[in-house]
C-alpha cells in the first residue's frame, strides 16, 4: 500500500533540507527524470529525501547512548519455562559481553561461575515475534540488573564500557564477480545490511549506514574503496554526525569471501583482512574486532570506592535544556560516581565530580559524542574547562 504525504509536508521538508545543506535540487533536474521515468521510483526517492531530513535532525543531536546494553535478545523455539531457563546463561553472556566490550570476559573464572546463576540477576523477560524464522519463531528479551552486572565486573577487575559509545558510519562496497559493485545504503535489500545490524545490536555497537542519495554519490564512488580514499569517506560522513567511520570492501570469489576493513576514529586507524566461505561468520568477526578495539580505548576499570575528585567548568550552557542535558550526560559516564553543582554564573557551570576511576579515563569518556570539547590552552589542572556543544 502506498502512503501519500500532504504536499505542504513535502515542501516544508525540502525547505528544511535546503537550510541544512542537503542537496535536494538535483532531484528536479531533467537528467534525473530521464533516468527515473517511473513515477513510483520518483516518489520513493522523494520520500527518501524526507527520511534523510529527519535523520539529519536527530543525528546532529549525537544520539549515541546505547540503552539496551543490559538487555539480551535471543531467538528461541518456544515460550516454555524450560527453554527460557536453558537460555538464561546465554542471555547473561550476551549482556556481559556487551557491557565489557569483549568476548574475553567469558573466560574469567568468576564470570563462568556467575553464568550458572543467571536467573538471580534477571529483572524481567518478554517475548517478541521473530519474523522469517520458522525454526525459532520467537525472540526472548531479558533485562538484567545493571547495578548487579557492574558489580560483578568491578569485583572481577574487568573494565566496563558505558552506554555512551562512539557512533560509526558504515561504508560497504560489495563486489560480486561479473556484477557492478554495490554501495550498501540504509535501505538496501542486501543481506549484509541485516547481518551487520544484528551483530552490532548484540554487541551494543551503534552504527548507521549512509543514505547514498545524490549528495553522497557526488562525493563517494566504488573506486574510493579500491584506493582506500579515507578523506573522501570522511567528508561524506560529516553530514551524519558520527564519531568514526568503518570502511569495508567485500570481494567474492569461487573459494570464498574476503573483506578488507578499516576503522577510522580521529587520527587513529585500525585495519583487518578477514576471509571465510560464507558471510555470516565474517560479519561476526568484523563486529567483534571493531568492538574489541573501541572497548580497549573506552572501557574503564572502575573501583568500588572514590579514586579521585576533580573540578570541571562547563561553558556555553545557554539554552533552556542545556543544563539538564549536560548533567545527564556527565552523570552517566562510567568513571563518574557523583556530580555536585558548585556554582552557576551566567552561561557557565562549575561542577565537583567524584570519580571511581582515573582522571584520564574520565577525560577520554568526555570525547565520545562530541558533546563536550576542551577549551584550548588549559594551564590549570585543578580546574578543567570544557565547552558544551548542543
Amino acid at each position: 500500500m502506498l502512503n501519500f504525504y500532504p504536499q505542504a509536508l513535502v515542501v516544508n521538508q525540502l525547505k528544511l533540507a535546503s537550510s541544512r545543506g542537503l542537496s535536494a535540487g538535483p532531484l528536479l533536474k531533467s537528467r534525473y527524470f530521464a533516468k527515473h521515468s517511473d513515477i513510483l521510483t520518483l516518489m520513493k526517492n522523494l520520500l527518501k529525501i524526507i527520511s534523510i531530513v529527519f535523520f539529519l535532525y536527530t543525528a546532529n543531536a549525537f544520539a549515541i547512548r546505547v540503552n539496551a546494553i543490559y538487555k539480551a535478545d535471543l531467538p528461541v523455539a518456544s515460550q516454555s519455562a524450560n527453554e527460557r531457563d536453558q537460555m538464561l546463561p546465554d542471555a547473561l553472556a550476551q549482556v556481559l559481553t556487551k557491557v565489557s566490550g569483549t568476548t574475553q570476559v567469558l573466560d574469567n573464572p568468576a564470570i563462568k561461575t556467575q553464568l550458572k546463576d543467571a536467573s538471580s540477576l534477571m529483572q524481567e523477560y518478554s517475548y517478541q515475534k521473530n519474523t522469517g524464522n520458522t525454526a525459532k519463531p520467537y525472540r526472548l528479551i531479558v533485562q538484567f540488573d545493571s547495578e548487579a552486572i557492574n558489580k560483578i565486573l568491578t569485583d572481577a577487575n574487568i573494565p566496563i564500557w558505558g552506554a555512551n559509545r562512539p557512533l560509526i558510519t558504515v561504508w560497504i562496497d560489495d563486489e560480486l564477480a561479473n556484477h557492478s559493485p554495490e554501495l550498501i545504503d540504509n535501505s538496501s535489500q542486501n543481506a549484509i545490511l541485516n547481518l551487520l545490524k544484528t551483530e552490532a545490536d548484540n554487541r551494543g555497537l551503534p552504527i548507521i549506514f549512509p543514505m547514498m542519495d545524490v549528495t553522497d554519490m557526488n562525493i563517494v564512488s566504488s573506486n574510493d574503496f579500491v584506493t582506500q580514499n579515507v578523506p573522501n569517506l570522511q567528508k561524506a560522513s560529516e553530514r551524519y554526525g558520527s564519531d568514526a567511520i568503518l570502511l569495508a570492501r567485500i570481494m567474492h570469489s569461487d573459494t570464498g569471501i574476503t573483506v578488507q576493513a578499516k576503522l577510522i576514529l580521529g587520527k587513529d586507524v585500525w585495519g583487518w583482512n578477514l576471509s571465510d566461505k560464507t558471510m555470516a561468520p565474517i560479519m561476526t568477526t568484523l563486529v567483534d574486532t571493531v568492538t574489541h578495539a573501541l572497548a580497549e580505548r573506552y572501557a574503564t576499570a572502575v573501583k568500588p570506592t572514590i579514586q579521585e575528585n576533580m573540578t570541571l567548568k562547563v561553558i556555553n550552557v545557554a539554552e533552556e535544556d542545556d543544563f539538564s542535558h549536560m548533567m545527564n550526560y556527565i552523570e552517566h559516564l562510567t568513571p563518574v560516581s557523583d556530580v555536585q553543582i558548585v556554582r552557576v554564573e551566567g552561561n557557565e557551570v562549575i561542577l565537583s565530580i567524584s570519580l571511581r576511576a582515573t582522571r584520564d579515563s574520565f577525560l577520554q569518556a568526555l570525547m565520545i559524542g562530541k558533546k563536550l570539547s576542551p577549551v584550548a590552552d588549559q594551564q590549570n589542572q585543578n580546574l578543567m574547562v570544557y565547552q558544551w556543544n548542543r
